[in-house]
């Protein structure tokens, strides 16, 4: 895997059960991209989906994880907002999403980034809980 992030590269950002604001009739809200210190997202790394979800269960989030969203790398970059590597020890495929810190224009790439994602894995015996 390359360092820098290539535009044909996917991202996928969890759904913590925490989080039912993110998720709307199973398509992502820009609820899930507002955070303009960073949107943690792991990169495919010439990974499966299904080893993606494993990875995040067993590696960051384990009962909390209620679902995993896919985008495009290159098209994400197209909204303006920044797409950075961030590896950890404990996860290599770490990455970061940052929108604008201007609330208009964040508020456009949170929407766009929404648009363009798409729901890849709910885990429907995981319940919505309230964040805490």
């Amino acid at each position: 895997m390359q360092r820098e992030i290539q535009k044909n590269e996917s991202l996928y950002r969890a759904v913590k059960r925490s989080k039912p604001d993110w998720l709307e009739n199973r398509k992502p809200t820009p609820a899930m991209f507002k955070d303009t210190k960073g949107n943690s997202v792991d990169r495919d790394g010439g990974r499966s989906v299904d080893e993606i979800v494993d990875f995040m269960r067993e590696t960051t989030f384990g009962k909390r994880l209620k679902g995993v969203v896919e985008l495009d790398a290159g098209k994400c970059m197209e909204t303006g907002a920044r797409v950075c590597p961030d590896p950890t020890d404990k996860n290599p495929y770490h990455a970061n999403i940052f929108i604008d810190e201007d609330e208009l224009i964040g508020n456009l790439q949170a929407l766009q980034l929404a648009d363009m994602s798409s729901v890849v894995f709910v885990d429907e015996e995981v319940g919505w809980t309230s964040p805490s």
